[in-house]
């Protein structure tokens, strides 16, 4: 699938996405003349059917219902796992666009992915670390990709930057997959850990299946259900939420019919 295409699909796959549409169309139909009742009532139906839905995904934890699922379907990875031949962690929780004018690259939903590839190299010294993202390379010099940039940030944690792959051409998940393997070119069943967050973690462990990871494993980083603040979250962060976890059902089905994954709800 082109990846202009995909992106346009992939904004299409969000819940508010679809409202905004319904709210739009709705209210464009609702003002029609009287020759075209029909379409003005149905107009105002999709008002309605709007509304409704604004009101069920803002007001009610709909969001976690959908976002559980994900999240726990792989447990974090335990203390005494047996030692792995690397890491690697992909992007897509953090923007290094703002490092040149304030010094700090911006945290993105699931930022604590960073936090448990530090902890995991910690534990586990000497071991490379691939970082996959793609990303832009200013006219200074400073490498803003999203590899370079997560790389920046687990050097800063003190972890020895020789260890470092940068993979700096992967736009999505299956990217991620398929240019990490052909990087790094990991022997059959080599125990690798992949570390994304926990509500991305099915889409991700299928596609690097697929790609040819058989060994990999789930490093889980943590998701937002088990946040004790989420009952307080505005109708606005909970139609984020829900769409994060909405986008993710849809990409699993995507990728499965793509076959850029080795199951429709991949299992540890």
């Amino acid at each position: 699938m082109p990846f202009t295409l995909g992106k346009v699909l992939g904004l299409l796959a969000y819940p508010s996405t679809l409202i905004l549409l319904a709210l739009v169309v709705g209210l464009a139909a609702s003002v029609l003349p009287d020759r075209l009742a029909l379409l003005r009532g149905l107009g105002r139906a999709l008002l309605g059917l709007a509304v409704v839905a604004y009101a069920v995904i803002g007001l009610t934890p709909a969001w976690r219902w959908i976002a559980e699922p994900l999240e726990t379907r792989f447990p974090p990875l335990a203390a005494d796992a047996p030692a792995p031949e690397g890491i690697v962690l992909i992007g897509g929780m953090i923007d290094g666009a703002t490092e040149p004018a304030t010094g700090q690259a911006k945290a993105l939903m699931g930022i604590e992915a960073l936090e448990t590839t530090i902890r995991l190299a910690r534990r586990h010294p000497g071991i490379p670390i691939v970082f996959s993202g793609t990303g832009s390379i200013e006219a200074d010099g400073v490498d803003l990709s999203e590899a370079a940039t997560m790389a920046r940030a687990v050097g800063a944690a003190g972890i020895d930057a020789g260890r470092f792959v940068l993979e700096r051409r992967a736009r999505t998940t299956w990217e991620n997959a398929v240019f990490s393997h052909r990087m790094i070119e990991p022997r059959p069943g080599a125990r690798w850990l992949l570390v994304t967050p926990s509500w991305h973690m099915p889409r991700s462990i299928g596609a690097f299946r697929a790609a040819g990871w058989d060994g990999i494993v789930a490093a889980p980083s943590l998701g937002e259900t088990v946040r004790r603040a989420a009952p307080t979250a505005s109708p606005g962060r909970r139609l984020h939420l829900f769409d994060v976890a909405a986008r993710e059902w849809s990409g699993l089905l995507a990728y499965r019919l793509l076959g850029r994954s080795s199951a429709l709800y991949p299992a540890p």
